[in-house]
């Protein structure tokens, strides 16, 4: 990842870093904004105020033809939309802060990528991933991405106290827009958390679980915190052991979980308002998405 080396920008970097935790962003969005200010930093722009619109379509058109530094092959137009989020929000802050007048991006627009499809993942092929779980990890990454509707963030964060074994109560603690909820667990969920605590956590520790580390509720297998690309990538070698190569190159993820098990209890008849509670929705339009779904989805 690329490093900004100026005083004035490290100092922005930072009060903005306390500005994003203070407002709920996840830290991803720090990412792009870095890469941003050090290519400012590389054309010799060494002050917010400096960026012209012109600098920011020319930054746009660097990640279209930038290569993906995790994958093969080019940027997603979902990453770098969200780069451009962040950008954004960068500037308006900046703007609100009184660091600069105005904001280069106020009269910029940029395509937006294509909506994506909803995978939703059938009640059949849940129940095959499941039969074929060989390690306790298997079936917790399934029991909270699935059982429990987790966003990924939501399930990387979990620690080992957000677990009441005796009321098999699930608590997020910090869910999107820094909502707390409580999850209610069936009893084959909270002995899929309880099988992978006793049977596999303690064998992943090691000398790097301290800390944060120490606390989480899953470990990966250097003994540090299962990451959101750490249990999809579980995730995914379950898949292609189940031979659904169809449901990878439909662009399956962690998420497509949860909108499995939304999509699940309201064909089973869930109330809608139930079902918002459970997935920590602010309004009742974004869980009614799922009622649009077509029948064979269901």
């Amino acid at each position: 990842m690329m490093k900004v080396q100026t005083t004035h920008y490290r100092e922005v970097l930072e009060a903005f870093r306390q500005y994003r935790k203070l407002v709920g962003y996840s830290k991803r969005c720090i990412t792009g904004v870095v890469e941003f200010l050090a290519r400012m930093e590389q054309k010799g722009i060494l002050d917010l105020a400096d960026i012209e619109p012109s600098h920011i379509k020319e930054h746009y058109a660097y990640l279209l033809q930038r290569p993906n530094q995790l994958y093969s092959g080019a940027l997603s137009p979902y990453t770098i939309t969200g780069y451009l989020f962040h950008i954004r929000l960068l500037l308006s802050w900046a703007v609100r802060s009184g660091q600069i007048s105005s904001s280069p991006m106020e009269s910029l627009r940029f395509p937006a990528p294509p909506p994506t499809e909803r995978v939703i993942v059938s009640k059949e092929k849940i129940q095959d991933l499941y039969a074929i779980c060989v390690l306790a990890q298997e079936r917790l990454t399934l029991s909270l991405f699935y059982g429990c509707g987790l966003r990924a963030s939501e399930g990387s964060r979990l620690n080992l106290k957000d677990i009441d074994h005796k009321a098999r109560l699930l608590y997020v603690r910090q869910g999107k827009g820094r909502k707390r909820r409580v999850i209610p667990m069936t009893v084959a969920i909270a002995e899929d958390i309880q099988n992978y605590i006793y049977q596999q956590r303690h064998e992943q520790v090691t000398r790097l679980t301290r800390g944060n580390h120490q606390k989480a509720l899953s470990l990966n297998k250097i003994g540090t915190r299962m990451s959101a690309q750490s249990y999809w990538k579980l995730f995914k070698e379950l898949l292609h052991r189940r031979g659904d190569l169809g449901l990878i190159n439909r662009g399956i993820s962690l998420h497509s979980l949860r909108h499995s098990i939304a999509t699940h209890l309201l064909a089973d008849g869930m109330p809608l308002e139930r079902v918002r509670d459970f997935l920590g929705h602010d309004h009742l339009e974004t869980t009614q998405l799922y009622t649009h779904l077509k029948t064979e989805d269901l």
